[in-house]
């Protein structure tokens, strides 16, 4: 009996998704505007709300001019870089309310969080809590729109990510925020024509 109950505890965990954690660091030094964003991405992590926003993965698909080390243009567009984030998958148990994606799992667990306090412990034994072990899922749709999240948070409109590990398993996202400016892109420099010498 207790074995299956075990089992099951196990199975639901894997439902019990929370959301990751993030860092953001403006391109100019405004500590308090960096934990602003991130205090935006936490409101909202568990459901992204977020405007026109790009995503893509910083490799030489994207589209991207760098020149001397720095982020010039996007397809044609000239950039602004607003800012770096990181994101990292987390793990979390009933110690510390955690910010599953589920409000019915906020529900059940962040109660639990001062039985486990108080009973030093004792508590994780019991098989609710079991429930209320959960981590960051790993797949594209979830990170993506973190991603965005964070990119509309920081008052950009395009996200240049890496995603890690691995493409099919992501527990790590990092990369800049951009703002693309409107406008005409930036026509190319024509050398100027050398004079012939006259004859």
């Amino acid at each position: 009996m207790r074995l299956g109950l075990v089992g099951v505890a196990v199975l639901a965990s894997a439902c019990a998704a929370v959301a990751p954690g993030a860092k953001f660091r403006s391109n100019e030094t405004k500590p308090m505007d960096d934990e602003r964003v991130v205090d935006d991405f936490e409101n909202h992590r568990t459901n992204p709300v977020y405007g026109e926003v790009t995503v893509v993965e910083n490799d030489e698909k994207a589209g991207l001019d760098v020149v001397d080390g720095t982020l010039k243009q996007f397809r044609g567009q000239n950039i602004e870089v607003v800012g770096t984030f990181e994101m990292r998958g987390e793990l979390h148990g009933p110690f510390y309310p955690s910010d599953y994606l589920g409000v019915g799992r906020k529900i059940f667990c962040w109660p639990q969080v001062p039985l486990a306090w108080l009973t030093v412990g004792i508590w994780l034994v019991i098989p609710t809590s079991y429930f209320c072990y959960g981590k960051t899922p790993t797949d594209r749709e979830h990170w993506v729109a973190w991603v965005k999240q964070i990119v509309d948070s920081a008052g950009g409109n395009l996200g240049v990510v890496t995603f890690g590990p691995r493409k099919d398993s992501i527990d790590t996202a990092k990369g800049y925020v951009l703002r693309v400016v409107p406008g005409e892109a930036s026509a190319p420099v024509v050398p100027a024509a050398s004079a012939s010498p006259s004859p």
